[in-house]
């Protein structure tokens, strides 16, 4: 019967059993979202993990195995597995679940080179829009005048541009709010980076008050910088 079910089924069985993912115990009585498969017990486990037991022939159980995307027995992808309830134990793979489905995000990143006089003091700032149309701008001194600002349009690469996003979205990084450190050091370079997209944003101050999101800043940080093409003005227009 088990590998009777179609992938619209396995599908949503999927995202049934997702549900009850929630410690280490059984459940029941049986849902009714599962009264079509003979399930006789479910069982969750810590792991993003969910079991649900089915009578087999004579004495023997089979398993309908469901994993989280984020589980830590298959890290990165979501699948649904037949067991045999015998030993040795066999595993059948009857389900991977595509990988999600994620849009650009907008991207803007500025960084300056800290308080110094206006003859010295640079800043740059950098738009990635969602479908890929780039704004690069480098200021020289404070004041946005037209001798002292140079602009220039491009397009990013789409793979790139995609990858990242993606990296973006596996880090869950939409829905975090990174805090700043109440002590601000005085003068020096500050960065700051935002993420924007269908499920939120994320805003990276210029002093995160964790280490941690300081690396990670600098870390996405290179990887927007690489977004750039080597010669920026060839690719469209600049002023």
């Amino acid at each position: 019967m088990a590998r009777a079910l179609s992938p619209e089924r396995l599908v949503r069985l999927h995202g049934d059993s997702l549900r009850y993912a929630k410690g280490e115990h059984w459940y029941g009585p049986i849902p009714e979202a599962f009264a079509d498969l003979g399930v006789v017990a479910i069982r969750s486990h810590s792991e993003g993990m969910v079991q649900l037991r089915m009578r087999g022939c004579m004495d023997h159980y089979l398993d309908l195995v469901v994993y989280a995307t984020d589980s830590g027995l298959h890290p990165g992808r979501s699948r649904v597995e037949l067991w045999y309830d015998q030993w040795p134990r066999i595993e059948e793979v009857l389900l991977i679940m595509p990988e999600p489905i994620v849009r650009p995000v907008a991207i803007r990143l500025t960084s300056n080179n800290g308080s110094l006089p206006p003859p010295h003091r640079r800043s740059t700032t950098l738009v990635v829009r969602a479908d890929g149309r780039a704004t690069l701008e480098k200021l020289r001194g404070y004041k946005r005048e037209p001798k002292a600002l140079t602009a220039v349009n491009f397009e990013v690469d789409s793979a790139a541009h995609q990858q990242l996003s993606q990296q973006i979205a596996k880090l869950g990084l939409l829905s975090r709010d990174i805090p700043s450190t109440d002590r601000h050091p005085v003068g020096g370079r500050t960065t700051q980076l935002r993420f924007s997209g269908t499920d939120g944003e994320v805003h990276f101050p210029s002093f995160p008050a964790d280490p941690a999101d300081v690396e990670l800043r600098d870390e996405l940080a290179s990887a927007v910088r690489a977004l750039i093409p080597t010669d920026p003005v060839s690719a469209t227009d600049s002023k």
